[in-house]
């Protein structure tokens, strides 16, 4: 359910310097980036890690646990919490003996291990080399492996599990996130495509926007001289003298429209079987 956000969620327009951009974030700090909006999302996951946490309670069952665990991985980006509950339970899966699949369950060990920082034994190791990442998408600035948060201009590679599939976020302050889940390698095959969310200048833009918050807690930096709002009309007096006119038809076909409007903003997410 989405609610009123208490900050400003600031994007880039297509045109703008990213230097200055940084620069009016770090002297609004009372504000958010999208990247650290995006990321901020993922830092909890009451639903999930509640659910891994029955799961554990469950290990001295008989039942196979690995195949809701795989499918957990699917659905949702693996808070830091959730990411410490998977790898203490597939830990004791693997000792234990427990489940059709051991080989399966050792893979999503080493994946919690490569974003815990926990030494990547008896793993099939691949190094991400953001660079490679940069030169093929330039629009990207950060990648997110479930709910870990690089920046390519500062991080030159990271080690991860060769044979598990993580959530991708491909980030910028200017274009839509864009999610992939996949391999490492299934990743850097992929024809992704990246949407600028404003374009224009300050007389006059259009803007692009698939999440609720965005669209409506929005600011549009330009230059350090002009920032405009998402939800702001660019010509406040005109748009109300035309609402005024047209406001007997306007307010029930709005409803209308708001109502497919909530339908298609969804996010758009590639998923790999295995």
């Amino acid at each position: 359910m989405n609610s009123v956000l208490a900050f400003t969620i600031l994007i880039r327009s297509g045109g703008a310097s990213p230097v200055e951009f940084e620069n009016f974030a770090k002297a609004h700090s009372e504000s958010k980036t999208y990247v650290q909006y995006i990321s901020e999302q993922t830092q909890e996951n009451p639903r999930l890690e509640e659910e891994l946490f029955t799961l554990g309670e469950r290990l001295s069952q008989s039942e196979d646990l690995l195949p809701r665990l795989e499918q957990l991985q699917k659905e949702y980006s693996q808070s830091p919490t959730a990411l410490h509950y998977t790898f203490d339970l597939t830990k004791k899966l693997v000792e234990s003996g427990k489940g059709t699949n051991l080989a399966g369950t050792a893979v999503l060990n080493c994946k919690a291990r490569s974003l815990l920082q926990i030494p990547l034994e008896n793993c099939k190791k691949s190094a991400v080399d953001f660079t490679t990442i940069q030169r093929q998408w330039p629009q990207v600035e950060y990648v997110m492996i479930e709910s870990l948060l690089f920046s390519l201009n500062q991080s030159p590679f990271a080690e991860i599990s060769k044979e598990a599939a993580y959530q991708w976020t491909l980030l910028s302050n200017s274009h839509q996130a864009v999610k992939f889940y996949g391999t490492y390698e299934q990743l850097m095959i992929q024809q992704l495509r990246f949407e600028p969310m404003a374009e224009g200048s300050c007389d006059g833009f259009s803007v692009n926007v698939n999440d609720f918050n965005v669209n409506a807690n929005g600011l549009i930096f330009f230059n350090s001289e002009c920032t405009k709002k998402i939800k702001e009309p660019q010509k406040a007096t005109t748009y109300g003298e035309w609402f005024d006119r047209n406001k007997a038809w306007v307010l029930p076909v709005g409803a209308l429209f708001l109502g497919g409007v909530a339908y298609s903003l969804k996010d758009k997410e590639i998923v790999i079987e295995k």
